[in-house]
């Protein structure tokens, strides 16, 4: 597999994509604020963090990834990574506060990065990536839905459903980037069965499964994100 060149995205790309974060992040911030997803037994409990967080976070994820895949496909892939952004923030903090994603976040999400990918394919006509995005992120379901009947506990059926959901544009970059994706995800669970055995001997402090997934997920975006070259698969 060949790398291409990052195509780098004009600075009024970034600024402009930056500008719609920030109004993005702020209506994020005001929807999640009021903690409308939290059940009837958790209603009582404080927010994981202040609202702000929200508003920082979207901008300045959506700055760096138009920056650093604005070029990708003509420009027509960057909605579908901008997405992803949003619901990656939108879920931490959901996952943080009461250690559950939910399906009504993660299920809608899967068939609009599917056609913002297709749209992507259709302007540059590599069909190929979309079908290599499609079957990665059918198989980081698959690989999730296994380990959540195999190691009961450590996982969730939403686990699988995110793994599916992050592989899929991963999968548009190139084959090596959902597996580094899996291997770097693969850590903190192993941390978290750590900790879960320390808390049956007596020690507290259990690490969320979805939280630790959630982190590494964002380091692996992250280091595509800074890459001086796209992973982009030859097309040919």
């Amino acid at each position: 597999m060949t790398v291409a060149a990052a195509v780098p995205a004009p600075w009024w790309l970034v600024a402009l994509v930056t500008a719609v974060g920030a109004g993005v992040g702020w209506l994020l911030a005001r929807e999640l604020g009021t903690g409308e997803y939290r059940l009837e037994d958790e209603v009582d409990r404080p927010l994981p963090g202040p609202r702000a967080a929200l508003a920082v976070a979207v901008p300045v994820l959506w700055g760096v990834l138009a920056w650093r895949l604005g070029g990708l496909s003509h420009g027509a892939a960057l909605p579908a990574y901008l997405l992803l952004a949003w619901a990656g923030v939108a879920l931490l903090w959901i996952d943080v506060d009461v250690h559950r994603l939910p399906e009504g976040l993660t299920l809608p999400v899967i068939p609009v990065l599917v056609v913002l990918l297709a749209v992507a394919s259709a302007t540059t006509g590599d069909w190929g990536a979309l079908l290599r995005a499609v079957l990665c992120g059918a198989a980081g379901w698959l690989v999730y839905a296994v380990l959540a009947f195999v190691v009961p506990g450590g996982l969730g059926l939403g686990d699988a459903t995110l793994g599916g959901l992050v592989a899929l544009p991963l999968g548009y970059l190139g084959w090596v980037a959902p597996i580094v994706g899996f291997v770097v995800v693969a850590q903190p669970h192993r941390l978290r069965a750590v900790h879960r055995r320390r808390r049956a001997g007596g020690a507290t402090g259990a690490v969320p499964a979805g939280l630790a997934s959630r982190t590494a997920r964002r380091r692996v975006v992250a280091c595509v994100a800074r890459s001086p070259h796209a992973p982009l698969a030859d097309r040919r």
